[in-house]
C-alpha cells in the first residue's frame, strides 16, 4: 500500500537560484545551463537531508523502489546520478516535445511511477497542451483521457504551487474545493497518490506543469520539488532556441551518425537523379458535359396549349408527339372565312347575271383572297401537333403544369439533344493553356459516377477565354461515344490531360521557378 501522505522533512529545502540571477556576461544558453547546474547541486544537498529523514519515518508498507537502496548515502548518490543523466538527455533534445518525451520516460523510471505527464503553454493566456505521457512500465499507462489530464494541469497552474493528493486532514475546505479536476483525474486513473509541480518562467508565471501518479520512490515529492526550477529553466531554454521545422531538421542532420549521414547522402543523390527522369506532364481541370447537337422545338402558330405529353429527361423518338395546340380558335376562324367565301361567290354570281363585269372581277378577287385564307387556316388546323425533329432526350421544357397557356409563334417549347455522342468541355486554367494541344489524350470521370472513367482526345481548343465560376479558362472539347447512356448533359467532373514529356523536376518545379524568375526580374 502506498503511503498517500509522505512525511515532511525537518530540514527545509533551500531556495534554488534562478537562471536570470547568473552573470549578465554569460550568453543565454550558458546562463541557463549554469543556473541548471547550480540548482541541481543545491537540490541534491536538500535531498540528502530530506531522504535521510524520510527513510527513517516511511511506513514499512511502502514497496521498495528499484532505485531506493537501504542506505541514505546510496539514495542520495542514485538521485544525483539520475538528475545528471536527466540533464544530459535534455541537452540532446532539439524541441520541447522531444525534451518532454525524454523527461517523462526517465522520470517514470527514476520514480517508479504509474504515470508521468508534462503539459505546457507558451503564454499565460494560452491553454495547456499535453506534450508527453509515460509510465515505468510503458505498456501500463493509466486509462485517464488527455482532456482529463489537461483539466488537471489547468487547475494545478491556477494554484501555482506543488500539490499532493490525497490532502492532509488539516486542509481547509477551500483547498479541497479547488482540486476538483485533480481529484477527478486521480479517481478516473484509479491512482492512490498524486504529486504535481508547477514549472515557473523568469517572470514568475506558470508555463507548464509536471504531474505524477503512484510514485513508489519515497523521496519523489522532494526530488520533484527540488528539480522544478532547473527543469523550468532547461525547458524554457529549449523552447526559445527551438526554431522552425527546417532548423530542427538541419540540427537532426548535423547530429546524425556517419552511417545515417551516408544514407541521407545516397538518398539525396537518388532524389536528384530521379528529378531528371522523364515523365508525362499532366494537367487536371474541371469539366462539364454538353450535347453535340441541340434542337429547339418552337410553337408554329399562335394558340393556347392544349396538352403536353413529355417533360425534361424523357427519351423521345424522331417524329414523336410532344404537345398539341387547342384547335378551337382556328376552327371558329375557319368557319367564318368559309362563310365569307360562300357569300363572295354568291355575290359574284349576281354580278354575272347583271352583266356587271367590273363588280364580277372584284367579287372574284375577294373569293380568291378568302379561299387562300381558308387554306392557310386549314393547314394550321392540320399541323397543331408538335413533334420531335430528332431522336434524343428532352433537355428542357416542362409544360405539363401550364396547359391552356397562350403560345406565341416562335416561342421555344422544348430542347431536344441526342445522347449517342457527348461533347466534354474541359475548363483549362489560363496558366496551363500553353501546354495543351489538339490530339492530346484525356481521361475523365463524372461526379455522378466517379468509379467509371472515360478516355478521349482533344478535338479543339477555343481561342477565346471564358469566365467559369469566377475563373478565366479556355474550353477544350473532347467528343466521346455514349453507348452505355451513363453520360448526360450538364454533368460535371474532373479530367486529366496527358501532355508532353518533361523531366520530373521540371514538372514539379517549373511554376515556382518561373514565379521566382519574374519576381527577381531575370
Amino acid at each position: 500500500m502506498i503511503d498517500p501522505n509522505p512525511v515532511q522533512p525537518s530540514t527545509p529545502i533551500p531556495v534554488l537560484p534562478t537562471p536570470l540571477s547568473a552573470s549578465p556576461e554569460l550568453t543565454p544558453d550558458l546562463e541557463a545551463e549554469g543556473a541548471v547546474d547550480c540548482a541541481i547541486d543545491a537540490a541534491m544537498e536538500a535531498l540528502a537531508e530530506a531522504t535521510s529523514d524520510t527513510n527513517e519515518n516511511v511506513s514499512d508498507s511502502v514497496p521498495i523502489a528499484p532505485i531506493a537502496p537501504s542506505k541514505p548515502s546510496d539514495t542520495e548518490n542514485a538521485l544525483l546520478a539520475a538528475a545528471i543523466e536527466l540533464q544530459s538527455q535534455l541537452d540532446q533534445s532539439d524541441t520541447i516535445e522531444d525534451a518532454s518525451r525524454a523527461l517523462v520516460h526517465r522520470l517514470a523510471e527514476i520514480l517508479d511511477a504509474d504515470e508521468v505527464t508534462v503539459c505546457w503553454r507558451d503564454s499565460p493566456d494560452a491553454s495547456m497542451r499535453c506534450l508527453a505521457t509515460a509510465s515505468a512500465d510503458r505498456t501500463s499507462l493509466t486509462k485517464s483521457s488527455e482532456p482529463m489530464r489537461v483539466a488537471a494541469a489547468e487547475e494545478l497552474a491556477i494554484h501555482g504551487r506543488t500539490k499532493h493528493w490525497p490532502l492532509e486532514d488539516s486542509a481547509d475546505a477551500s483547498e479541497r474545493g479547488g482540486m476538483m479536476a485533480i481529484d477527478q483525474y486521480v479517481n478516473e486513473s484509479s491512482a492512490q497518490c498524486f504529486v504535481g509541480i508547477c514549472l515557473i518562467n523568469d517572470t514568475d508565471e506558470v508555463c507548464g506543469v509536471l504531474m505524477t501518479l503512484n510514485c513508489r520512490q519515497p523521496a519523489a515529492a522532494y526530488f520533484l520539488d527540488a528539480l522544478s526550477s532547473p527543469l523550468s529553466s532547461k525547458l524554457l531554454s529549449i523552447r526559445r532556441h527551438q526554431g522552425g521545422r527546417l532548423q530542427s531538421t538541419l540540427r537532426s542532420l548535423i547530429r546524425m551518425s556517419p552511417s545515417g549521414s551516408r544514407i541521407v547522402f545516397c538518398a539525396a543523390i537518388a532524389v536528384t537523379l530521379l528529378m531528371f527522369a522523364p515523365a508525362t506532364y499532366t494537367i487536371d481541370a474541371k469539366l462539364e458535359l454538353q450535347p453535340v447537337q441541340r434542337r429547339f422545338v418552337a410553337a408554329a402558330f399562335d394558340g393556347p396549349l392544349q396538352t403536353c405529353y413529355v417533360r425534361p429527361g424523357d427519351l423521345v423518338a424522331e417524329g414523336e408527339l410532344l404537345a398539341e395546340i387547342d384547335p378551337r380558335e382556328l376552327q371558329y376562324e375557319l368557319a367564318g372565312i368559309e362563310s365569307q367565301l360562300e357569300q363572295a361567290m354568291q355575290t359574284r354570281k349576281g354580278h354575272v347575271a347583271q352583266h356587271d363585269f367590273g363588280s364580277v372581277q372584284i367579287a372574284q378577287l375577294e373569293s380568291e383572297r378568302l379561299t387562300a385564307k381558308a387554306e392557310l387556316l386549314a393547314h394550321r388546323r392540320d399541323h397543331l401537333e408538335i413533334r420531335s425533329p430528332i431522336e434524343g432526350m428532352i433537355v428542357s421544357g416542362d409544360w405539363r403544369s401550364r396547359e391552356g397557356t397562350p403560345l406565341s409563334r416562335g416561342e421555344t417549347l422544348f430542347e431536344v439533344a441526342p445522347l449517342a455522342e457527348m461533347n466534354v468541355e474541359i475548363w483549362i486554367p489560363e496558366s496551363e493553356v500553353t501546354h495543351v494541344r489538339e490530339g492530346m489524350p484525356v481521361r475523365f470521370y463524372t461526379n455522378a459516377a466517379p468509379e467509371k472513367t472515360f478516355i478521349g482526345k482533344i478535338t479543339t481548343v477555343h481561342p477565346k477565354a471564358e469566365l467559369q465560376e469566377h475563373d478565366n479558362v479556355f474550353i477544350a472539347e473532347v467528343r466521346v461515344p455514349n453507348e452505355s447512356g451513363w453520360l448526360q448533359p450538364g454533368m460535371r467532373g474532373r479530367a486529366t490531360i496527358y501532355g508532353e514529356t518533361h523531366p520530373i523536376g521540371w514538372n514539379l518545379l517549373h511554376r515556382p521557378w518561373f514565379a521566382l524568375r519574374n519576381w527577381v526580374g531575370i
